[in-house]
């Protein structure tokens, strides 16, 4: 292979890798998710936020005002995994499976259909 084929070839696979790495880059889950809900009874406000770091690790806060959530904050820690559009979230031995829609995750926490949003 001459010297100019050479340079060609690994000039094609540096920007097969960097295009492949972007791609990857714009179907990533990683970021932060919302979901916020205003009790219909005037009970305030909760919110929950889904962190989805790039090393599989998940974080979920949950707040809420008034009688909500005690008007704290909580915090828990756990996985995540990705398979096709399914992103599975395991916090303290339960799991929930999230269905990805957009810049939306799908699921059902405490009996409740949500969809949190990506901020």
């Amino acid at each position: 292979m001459s010297s100019r084929s050479k340079t060609l070839s690994r000039t094609l696979r540096g920007t097969l890798l960097a295009l492949a790495l972007l791609l990857a880059g714009c179907g990533g889950v990683t970021g932060a998710y919302s979901y916020e809900e205003q009790d219909p009874d005037g009970g305030g406000t909760m919110k929950i936020v889904l962190e989805l770091d790039s090393g599989s690790k998940a974080t979920m806060t949950m707040s809420g005002s008034d009688g909500l959530i005690g008007g704290g904050r909580m915090i828990m820690d756990g996985t995540y995994s990705v398979d096709g559009d399914k992103v599975t979230v395991v916090m303290g031995g339960d799991s929930i499976v999230y269905t990805r829609s957009g810049d939306k995750l799908v699921g059902e926490v405490f009996g409740e259909k949500i969809e949190l949003v990506k901020e």
